[in-house]
C-alpha cells in the first residue's frame, strides 16, 4: 500500500484505547497516498466499523472482547481475508496467532515507515491471492 505507483488507495482500520496513538497513525497515514485511515478507540466501534465499511487491513493494539479474546483473533476468524496486524506493547508469545504480522510498539525496528511497509506486504498479498488468474 505504500507503493503509489499502483494507485488504489486502501482502507486501514487502526485499533487502539489509546487517543494519541491513534492521531499519531491519522497524522502519519493522511500523508501516504495509498492509505486512507480510519480509526477507533475501543473493540465494539471497530466491530461495527468492520460491519459497515469497506477495510483493506486491520491494525490493532492487543486489545480484548468482552469475553477476554484477543480482538484480532475474534477480527481473523470473522473476517478470514482481512490483512490482520497486531501492534502492541508487549505482544504475546506463547502462541502463533491468527495474524499477518505481530509488532512491538516503541522498539527501535518498529517504526511507522516500518509498520507503513508491512501493511503493504500484507494487503498486496491479499490482493494477489483473491485476483482471479489469466
Amino acid at each position: 500500500m505504500t507503493d503509489t505507483t499502483a494507485g488504489e488507495s486502501g482502507t486501514v482500520l487502526f485499533v487502539d484505547d489509546d487517543h494519541a496513538t491513534l492521531s499519531l497513525y491519522e497524522d502519519y497515514f493522511e500523508r501516504v497516498p495509498s492509505v486512507s485511515p480510519m480509526t477507533a478507540p475501543s473493540v465494539e466501534s471497530a466491530q461495527a466499523a468492520l460491519r459497515s465499511e469497506r477495510v483493506d487491513c486491520l491494525v490493532s493494539d492487543g486489545l480484548r472482547t468482552d469475553d477476554g479474546e484477543l480482538f484480532v483473533e475474534s477480527a481473523s476468524r470473522r473476517h478470514a481475508d482481512l490483512p490482520v496486524i497486531l501492534r502492541s506493547g508487549d505482544p504475546p508469545t506463547d502462541r502463533d496467532l491468527p495474524v499477518d504480522a505481530a509488532l512491538r510498539k516503541g522498539s527501535s525496528g518498529d517504526s511507522l515507515a516500518t509498520l507503513a511497509e508491512t501493511i503493504s506486504e500484507s494487503v498486496d498479498a491479499d490482493r494477489a491471492s483473491t485476483e482471479p488468474g489469466p
